[in-house]
């Protein structure tokens, strides 16, 4: 460890180059560039999207079962014959 921390040492005390001066105004117009580009297609794939799933909505709106089969409402499973509220609603 004690050759990394010398290696670290000279790596601290040298002078940074002289081409790390205008690194932070190329990095600022290179972001910027790339989110004017990526905006206009963001923006183009959005409207197509939500116009997309309009026509999915209203087609999907527009199909239906012809004779929809009813089930009865039952969470726990089919309803015994023999289950206590059918018995007491019977009258002799």
């Amino acid at each position: 460890m004690n050759e990394l921390d010398r290696l670290l040492g000279h790596l601290r005390a040298a002078p940074a180059p002289d081409r790390l001066a205008g690194i932070d105004g190329e990095v600022l117009a290179a972001v910027s560039a790339r989110r004017a580009g990526s905006m206009a297609v963001s923006n183009a794939s959005f409207a197509l999207v939500a116009v997309l799933a309009l026509f999915v909505g209203i087609i999907g709106s527009g199909v239906t079962q012809p004779h929809p089969m009813r089930m009865p409402l039952a969470p726990f499973g089919v309803p015994s014959a023999l289950a206590p509220s059918t018995l007491l609603a019977e009258t002799p």
